[in-house]
Parts: C-alpha cells; structure tokens; sequence
C-alpha cells in the first residue's frame, strides 16, 4: 500500500509537464524541426524527470540516484564513451548515437531543481492511494520516454563530388585544439590529412552531413579544408514515423545542391571556427582512407 501511494508523485504537475515535454519533443519536434533547442529541451525534461522517477522506485537511495545521473550523463556526452557506442552498434546492428557538446552540460543545472522538487514532496503527508491504473500506465510511458530519447539515427547514402578548397583563417593545430571532437580511436596525430567530417546542414532540421575532407596547414595561420565528396547524411528518426514521409525527406537531402553543401561547409565549420568560440563545431573521424582524389 505505501508503494502504491508512493506511484502517486508520479501525477505531480512537474513531473507530468518534463514528461508530456519529453515526448512531444522526441516524438515530433526533433524529427519536424531538430536543431540545438530540441537538443537541449530533451536535455532538461530528461534530467528532471529521470532521476525523479527512480526515487520513487528507490527513495532510501534517492541521493545517489541523482550523483549517478549526473555522472553518467557527463559520461555520455564526452568522447570517452564514443568507443563504447561504436561497440554496442556493431555488435547489435544498430545506429544509435549522440551529438558530443559540452554546452549540453549546462542542463545539468537542472537536477538540483528536481532534487529539491522531490525532497519537498515526500516530506508531505501521502495523498490517499489511487487505483494502480493510472501510475502504473505513467510508469510505462516514462521507460518509453527515457529510451525514445536515443532515437535510432537513419542514414541516406548519396555519394556526391564536391571538389572544392576553402581556406580557414586559423592555424590547423589550433583548429584542432579547440574546435573539433575527434574519435582517438582513429585519429593517430596531426599529420593525418584525410578525414570524414559531419557538421550540420542549414535548413533542415536535425541533418547532418557526412563528407570526405582533407585538412592540411597553409601556412602557421590558414588552413585548407579542400571537401573531397558527400558520403552520406544522417538524421535522428521518430519511432511513429510514416515510411512515406520518412521516404519524403530523404528525397529531399538526395536533392541538395553542390553549392548548398559547399555554402552550408563555409556557414557551419569554417566561418563557425573563424568566430572563435569556444567550443567543439565539427566531428571528424579517420578511418585510413587512401583513395581521395588530389583535386586541390
């Protein structure tokens, strides 16, 4: 019985709004719209809701259900867990992934809120047991919520010529330094040339593209990043997607114009990197590819 009345926080008005957000967010909004504002609202709702939840389940353990959260979520958006998820996705098959950005710890700012959010209600005196129906049922859909947050991500395969050399006023060193997320897996040093480059794409939401480069120094302050080829694009998917609309955008990403990757190439790395902020805005791997044409 005081189990069943323990589920009842799981209609606190809190709680219930971080999970209807998490939904909508992960079911539709990153699909439909995508970009950094999804990212981070599905951030905040899962932070909140997810340790929340397992407090419930777990209260005498209710600290260190928060630490881990924290712990494990920091984990997760480094590169030190890039090698694990390469693992688990040859292993299953799969393409479940992530977007490594350090600004998406900021979210974490919400945990302390949730903390003090559950600590406050379960000093107050139990409201009377409600039929197991309804926390049950809320139960189930937030084990949904938190797997749908890693949406499978679906790959468009649509090799495209590029050719094309843009010169970055920053020393390659540098721009490695500060600028990109690197898989150390693949990368051996920084004479390594030949690179598989994603970044995002203008325009539509929640896209990237994945395209051969080769970055090599011009001088101690410019950099060449001569764009070999489009090797594929990739998105985050919806679980309740229609195979016709699913079919409907990647007609479109296979449409996309030479100009348009090279001017969303020029938008979204190097004018990004040349506006010095500091944070990581491309993530390259490199794989030992030997053949890229020498066009520049």
């Amino acid at each position: 019985m005081m189990k069943h009345r323990k589920l009842n926080l799981l209609t606190d008005k809190f709680f219930l709004l971080g999970l209807a957000t998490l939904l909508l967010n992960d079911f539709v909004l990153k699909y439909e719209v995508g970009g950094w504002v999804t990212g981070k609202l599905s951030d905040i709702c899962g932070l909140f809701i997810f340790p929340f939840f397992w407090s419930i389940f777990f209260g005498q353990q209710r600290l260190m259900i928060y630490i881990l959260t924290v712990v494990m979520f920091i984990i997760w958006k480094l590169p030190v867990s890039t090698g694990i998820l390469n693992a688990i996705n040859e292993f299953a098959g799969t393409h479940f992934s992530r977007v490594i950005d350090y600004t998406d710890l900021f979210t974490l700012l919400i945990i302390p809120i949730s903390y003090a959010r559950f600590s406050y209600l379960n000093k107050l005196p139990l409201a009377p047991s409600q039929r197991i129906f309804l926390p049950a049922g809320l139960s189930l859909v937030s084990v949904l919520a938190f797997i749908a947050t890693s949406m499978p991500m679906f790959l468009v395969k649509n090799y495209k010529p590029i050719d094309e050399k843009l010169i970055c006023n920053m020393g390659k060193e540098e721009i490695f330094k500060n600028y990109v997320v690197t898989n150390n897996k693949f990368i051996d040093n920084l004479q390594d040339s030949s690179f598989r480059v994603t970044h995002t794409l203008s325009e539509h939401g929640g896209v990237e593209a994945v395209t051969w480069v080769k970055i090599y120094p011009l001088d101690s302050a410019h950099t060449v990043f001569f764009i070999d080829s489009l090797e594929t694009y990739r998105y985050t998917g919806g679980l309740f997607r229609l195979e016709a609309r699913r079919k409907e955008k990647e007609d479109k990403l296979r449409k996309i114009s030479r100009k348009k990757l090279v001017d969303d190439f020029r938008k979204n790395v190097i004018a990004q990197i040349e506006s010095r902020k500091k944070e990581p805005l491309i993530h390259v791997e490199n794989p030992k590819r030997d053949t890229l044409r020498s066009g520049y």
